[in-house]
């Protein structure tokens, strides 16, 4: 009997060492799962980021264009009008002087 028991008894620690053993690989598939769920997740709100910030930059670069396009339309405006101005002014001053020497008195 001592024998049988015996047996048993080294049966369930082989069974044990089974447990034991599966236990680990299922720990380590678990582990392994997980990272890759991890690098998956990460990954993919990295992806989301880089297109939200792309999103972002390109309604800014539009913004900017925009901006830079009214700027330039108003500094040609601006160009015209006191073009328009130096010329009345300059006409102005040649009739002035044209005046003066025809009259004599540019002295």
């Amino acid at each position: 009997m001592e024998k049988a028991a015996l047996q048993k008894i080294i049966e369930a620690e082989k069974r044990a060492d089974e447990i034991i053993a599966d236990s680990n690989r299922l720990s380590r598939e678990i582990s392994e799962k997980s990272a890759d769920e991890i690098k998956k997740t990460r990954v993919g709100y990295e992806e989301l980021l880089d297109r939200e910030i792309e999103e972002i930059i390109n309604k800014k670069i539009k913004n900017a264009d925009k901006k830079v396009a009214e700027l330039e339309a108003s500094f040609i405006s601006e160009c015209g009008k006191i073009r328009d101005r130096a010329s009345v002014n300059i006409d102005k001053a040649v009739a002035f002087v044209v005046d003066k020497i025809g009259s004599g008195k540019w002295q």
